[in-house]
């Protein structure tokens, strides 16, 4: 994945085969009702797995990290959802 986008908060990398994985069983919970809300780094490989859904971006401080100093780094999310919420508007 390009950028620096969530690969760690522990000394086990979160690869792109996890993400492609959580994303399954997303869509597995969307077709059986769930209502879901899931939030990532703000990439293009992210946006490209839940497209089709509500996908939001917005700037955040990040607070957990593995290596303390880039514990208040500023960063970009997406919280995605399948319904529709005030935030999502505009």
């Amino acid at each position: 994945m390009e950028g620096k986008g969530f690969t760690r908060y522990t000394r086990y990398d979160f690869t792109e085969k996890d993400h492609a994985e959580l994303a399954e069983v997303f869509k597995e919970l969307d077709k059986r009702g769930a209502f879901l809300l899931l939030t990532n780094s703000d990439m293009d490989y992210i946006r490209k797995l839940y497209k089709g859904y509500n996908i939001v971006s917005l700037k955040t401080n990040r607070f957990i990290n593995s290596n303390p100093y880039l514990r208040r780094a500023m960063g970009k999310e997406v919280i995605i959802t399948n319904y529709h919420h005030e935030v999502f508007k505009g």
